[in-house]
């Protein structure tokens, strides 16, 4: 007798197969630019959507494995993002990041409809949750900067979406932005260390903007901290070289 959840998988195969083969097809037929990216701009907002329903799988499942250890039922011990990331194999950071989207959603009920339309892909979702979640927390109106992002979701790409949100943040929860400067601050390092070459090779975090503080009137730049490494040549050399991990 068939189960319900291989109906399911069988579904979710056939259809996979039949974009999969419409999207060979154009790439194969000679369509102009124009009608590719037609076809990409349609193939983009309907992955826009399967994401979305995975998103609310991943809520479900969520929510079972929640009841599941409460109940002591084998769930091996782990979080949902743990037990995700041990059985399909995905990253730690991308369980915990698809996880806690969908714990975010339901209390986003615009961003949701938005998402599961195709109007937002999950980065742009993603950013939204997290701008939003940041608002609260510096006790900012959540509804007004769900909306703002929206807007600006229209015509920003997610990282110039999560730039943007935060100048939103500065205005909306400057608490926020100064504990989060103060963390990037105490994350700077630096290390030297000597090469068998003869050459050093200098690594650590810069930070890339002045340090915030709250009150000032104008957003604070893009504040980023990246690893950086050096590589200095040997010392009859006169050149170093710069290397990004």
């Amino acid at each position: 007798m068939r189960t319900r959840w291989s109906e399911l998988t069988e579904l979710v195969e056939v259809g996979s197969r039949q974009v999969v083969t419409a999207l060979r097809g154009a790439a194969a037929e000679g369509l102009s630019i124009n009608e590719m990216t037609e076809v990409l701009r349609v193939a983009l907002r309907e992955r826009n959507r399967i994401d979305a329903a995975l998103t609310r799988l991943v809520g479900a499942v969520d929510a079972a494995a929640e009841l599941a250890h409460e109940e002591g039922e084998l769930t091996m011990g782990l979080s949902c993002a743990g037990w995700l990331a041990h059985t399909l194999h995905i990253s730690s950071s991308a369980a915990h990041a698809q996880v806690s989207l969908a714990r975010q959603l339901p209390s986003m009920p615009a961003t949701a409809s938005a998402f599961e339309f195709g109007d937002l892909s999950a980065q742009h979702a993603s950013v939204i949750a997290r701008s939003v979640e940041q608002v609260a927390r510096g006790g900012g109106d959540t509804g007004l900067a769900e909306e703002l992002l929206l807007r600006e979701a229209r015509g920003r790409n997610p990282r110039d979406l999560l730039r943007w949100g935060l100048g939103l943040l500065h205005r909306m929860a400057p608490q926020v932005m100064e504990a989060e400067e103060e963390r990037r601050h105490r994350r700077r390092y630096l290390r030297l260390a000597e090469l068998s070459d003869g050459g050093y090779e200098v690594e650590g975090v810069r930070h890339e903007a002045p340090r915030y503080r709250a009150g000032c009137e104008d957003p604070p730049p893009t504040c980023r901290s990246r690893p950086v490494k050096l590589r200095a040549a040997r010392p009859w050399e006169r050149r170093v070289r710069w290397e990004q991990p």
